[in-house]
C-alpha cells in the first residue's frame, strides 16, 4: 500500500465481519473503506474481491440503460417544463465500487480497498420506520441476495449432502459431548435426523454465508436504500441455507425479514423452502451451544435465547412455518395505483357484475382489447389472481422494473418518472378512468 499518502486512518467498528476496517483518508480528503486480514485469508479475500467486481459490471450496464432512457426522455419532453426529473449517481447503489487488493507489511497480511459508503447503521434507523418501511427495507435485502447468488451456480447434485452431513454429525456429537443443554433437545435432534433427505440435490451458489441485518448500512427517502458493507464469509452452498442468518435478522425486525423473503421470491415461497429452513434452524440450534462455549457468557446466554426461539417459531418442530413470518402485503400496485379504488380489484372482491362490465369497457377503450367478462377479475397485481393482467401483460412492464429496482412501487423508485411512466402516461392518457373517485 506505499503507492497510498493515507492523511488519516481510523478504525471503523459498524459491522460484524472478522477482519479490521478503517475510514483511509488521503490529502485530498477522499474517503476509503480499507479492510486488513492475515495473509492465510488471501484466497479468500480474493474471491469476495472477485466477486464485488462482478457485482460492478453488473451495475455499470444499470447506469448505461438509465443514461440511455434518460436521453429518450428529455429528447421527447424537453419543451415540457411541468416535468421534474430525479436522475441519481448510481455509481454505487448498494455495493462498494472495487479500487485496490493486494498484500504489505513483507507479504504478512492482505488488504482490500473499497470506496467509502456514508450511510446509517440499519439496525439503528429500522425502529424509527413504519412497518411497512421495515418490510420495504427487507424487499431491498431479499432483491441482493438474489443478485448475489446468480453469478457463481451449480446445477442440482449430491455435493451439498456429501457437505453438509459429517458437518451435522460433528454438531451432534459436539452436543452431546457439551456440559450445556437445553430443553427439548431431543425434538431437534429428531427432526434433524428424519429430514436430512432435504440436503439431496441441491443447487449450489457462490453466496454470502450469513446474509444477515446488520451487514448493511442505508440511506432514506421515500423508500430504504440498503448497501452491503461486509462481503466476507462467503462460499458455494444450497441458496436457501443463507436464510439461516434469519435466525439473528427476527429477534431485531420481523418485517424486515418477511420482506426479505418475500421479494426473493417474487411472493409467497414454496413450502419446500419453509421446509429447508426449518432444517437449517434446526442445524443451527444443536450447534449453537457448542460453539458459544469459548465465546463467554453473553454469547451463551444469546445461544440459549435463539434455540429458544427456534422452538418456539416452529411450535417444538411441529410445523414448518415460522410463528413472525407475516407479509403485509401494499394496497398498491407496482404502479403505484392504489388498489382498493381499482374498478377491475373492487369487481373482483366485491363479486359486482357492474364494475366487471365497467373494467371491460376500460380494457377495450384504453388497452383496445375486448377481454371475456369471465376473465375479468384481479385480486391486485401483488397477488396470483391477476389473470386480467397476464393478459395485458405486453402493455404494463411495472411488476418486471420494480422488481429488478428492488422498490415496492413506481413511486418509491429513485428515477421515477422515468421513460417508462412518461410514455405510459401519454399512451394511455385515460388510464384514471379505471378508478373509483
Amino acid at each position: 500500500m506505499k503507492k497510498y499518502c493515507f492523511l488519516s486512518i481510523r478504525p471503523v467498528t459498524v459491522g460484524i465481519a472478522d477482519d479490521d476496517k478503517y475510514c483511509a483518508t488521503l490529502c485530498d480528503g477522499t474517503k476509503f473503506l480499507l479492510r486488513v486480514s492475515p495473509i492465510e485469508q488471501y484466497e479468500s479475500k480474493k474471491e469476495e474481491y472477485d466477486l464485488l467486481l462482478k457485482f460492478e459490471n453488473r451495475l455499470k450496464e444499470n447506469v448505461e440503460y438509465v443514461n440511455k432512457e434518460y436521453e429518450k426522455v428529455k429528447n421527447i419532453y424537453e419543451k415540457d417544463n411541468s416535468i421534474e426529473f430525479k436522475i441519481f449517481e448510481l455509481n454505487s447503489f448498494w455495493v462498494p465500487k472495487t479500487v485496490d487488493f493486494g498484500t504489505y507489511e513483507n507479504d504478512n497480511n492482505v488488504y482490500t480497498l473499497l470506496e467509502w459508503i456514508d450511510g446509517y447503521n440499519v439496525i439503528d434507523v429500522l425502529p424509527t420506520l413504519s412497518e411497512y418501511m421495515q418490510y420495504d427495507a427487507g424487499i431491498s435485502a431479499g432483491k441482493i441476495l438474489l443478485e448475489m447468488q446468480r453469478y457463481f451456480t451449480k446445477p442440482p447434485s449430491d455435493e451439498w449432502a456429501d457437505t453438509m452431513n459429517p458437518i451435522i454429525d460433528k454438531y451432534i456429537e459436539d452436543y452431546k459431548a457439551c456440559e450445556l443443554s437445553f430443553e427439548n433437545d431431543d425434538l431437534i435432534i429428531d427432526y434433524i435426523n428424519k429430514n436430512r433427505f432435504l440436503l439431496n440435490n441441491r443447487p449450489l451458489c457462490f453466496s454470502q454465508v450469513d446474509f444477515q441485518i446488520d451487514k448493511f448500512i442505508c440511506n432514506l427517502g421515500d423508500s430504504v436504500y440498503l448497501r452491503l458493507i461486509d462481503f466476507n464469509n462467503v462460499s458455494y452452498i444450497d441458496p436457501y441455507y443463507s436464510f439461516t442468518a434469519l435466525v439473528n435478522s427476527v429477534p431485531i425486525n420481523h418485517f424486515f425479514a418477511t420482506g426479505q423473503i418475500h421479494s426473493y421470491f417474487d411472493g409467497e415461497p414454496p413450502n419446500e423452502f419453509w421446509r429447508i429452513l426449518s432444517f437449517y434452524m434446526a442445524v443451527y440450534a444443536i450447534n449453537a451451544l457448542p460453539s458459544a462455549l469459548n465465546e463467554g457468557v453473553e454469547t451463551i446466554d444469546i445461544a440459549f435465547k435463539r434455540i429458544n426461539d427456534i422452538l418456539h417459531w416452529y411450535n417444538n418442530m411441529q410445523n414448518i412455518i415460522p410463528t413472525w413470518y407475516y407479509v403485509p402485503i401494499p394496497k398498491t400496485g407496482y404502479c403505484g395505483a392504489n388498489c382498493s379504488k381499482c374498478i377491475t380489484y373492487l369487481a373482483t372482491q366485491n363479486n359486482d357484475f357492474e364494475l366487471i362490465k365497467r373494467a371491460k369497457n376500460f380494457y377495450k377503450d384504453v388497452f383496445k382489447i375486448d377481454l371475456p367478462l369471465d376473465v375479468i377479475h384481479c385480486g391486485g397485481c401483488r397477488s396470483k389472481n391477476k389473470i386480467s393482467l397476464r393478459i395485458i401483460n405486453k402493455f404494463c412492464h411495472y411488476d418486471t422494473c420494480t422488481n429488478t429496482k428492488r422498490v415496492l412501487s413506481c413511486l418509491s423508485c429513485y428515477e421515477y418518472p422515468c421513460y417508462t411512466v412518461l410514455k405510459a402516461n401519454k399512451l394511455h392518457p385515460n388510464m384514471d378512468t379505471n378508478f373509483l373517485e
